[in-house]
């Protein structure tokens, strides 16, 4: 076993309670890791190999600080420590400067005190471009239980474990992994027999792309090579664009979710509708995505 331990600093604010918090009692991924008050243990599934990651909060928002540890089974080299870090600082965007997004917060009267509530809470966003995949796609196509224990089926049965401190840490599957798998397997990982072959496409489609590099292309091309032949809605597609890809400056109107949540928002003041989502999202430039994640959350 091959221990590495470091210190990261995020971007401030950054709360890592709230966000926990978050993990914890609404993510699709909240019974991947182990949630403690301020440490959050999880696995991931990068190139190949498997790596536990053990973050402690040892700061404030203000002037936050994070202790990580990465652990291997194998010994690690220099630029596997520095992949899981990466993986690790995408999964709670710990680069994103807020304080843009809330400066222009405090233009929007209706919206501001969203940013009191929820500040410092960086996008959680999944641990791999697949991950992000196929819960969007269970999401779309049954209800959020159903969807929910599909989803854990499907990462118990395929993903690859790490041992720590005699917990098993299971890291969701890869495309190659699913697209490996023996036919028993696969109907043992996804029994709903009419998402198999969603699930085949999306596997063949996403097994050789980088996410990071999907971030430079064009948003609408994005959404025609996330959508075809996959049966992801628009929607659908956008949420993989945000959370699964990390575009914070793109955003699919075209979603119900959105309009329900900016109707409690801003309702008494707009009749909501495409159009005026459009512009109150407008003066969000490059924090679109944030703007609609707030909106979400306060809307639960």
């Amino acid at each position: 076993m091959d221990l590495r331990t470091g210190y990261l600093k995020p971007i401030a604010p950054f709360n890592f309670s709230i966000m926990l918090d978050h993990v914890h009692q609404h993510s699709p991924t909240s019974d991947d890791q182990t949630v403690n008050r301020r440490q959050l243990i999880k696995a991931f599934h990068i190139q190949g190999k498997t790596y536990g990651i053990r973050l402690n909060d040892e700061g404030t928002p203000e002037q936050p600080r994070l202790q990580c540890t990465v652990i291997a089974r194998d010994k690690m080299e220099d630029i596997e420590v520095e992949n899981a870090i990466r993986a690790l600082r995408f999964y709670l965007d710990m680069d994103a400067d807020l304080n843009k997004f809330y400066r222009q917060a405090e233009q929007d009267s209706l919206f501001k005190p969203l940013v009191r509530h929820f500040y410092g809470m960086h996008l959680v966003r999944f641990s791999s471009l697949f991950e992000a995949a196929v819960w969007t796609l269970l999401n779309q196509e049954r209800q959020v239980d159903r969807a929910r224990r599909l989803k854990k089926q499907f990462h118990l049965r395929l993903g690859s474990n790490i041992n720590l401190n005699g917990i098993n840490y299971r890291a969701f599957p890869s495309p190659t992994q699913w697209l490996r798998a023996v036919p028993n397997d696969r109907e043992l990982a996804m029994p709903d027999s009419r998402l198999q072959p969603k699930l085949q496409l999306l596997a063949e489609k996403l097994q050789e792309a980088d996410k990071y590099k999907l971030r430079d292309t064009p948003f609408d091309q994005l959404m025609q090579w996330l959508r075809k032949g996959t049966g992801l809605s628009e929607p659908s597609a956008g949420r993989i664009i945000v959370y699964g890809i990390g575009r914070n400056n793109d955003l699919c109107f075209h979603d119900t979710e959105l309009s329900r949540a900016a109707t409690k928002v801003y309702g008494n003041r707009y009749t909501i509708s495409l159009p005026t989502i459009k512009r109150l999202a407008e003066p969000y430039g490059p924090w679109k995505a944030y703007w609609a994640h707030y909106l979400r959350l306060y809307s639960r």
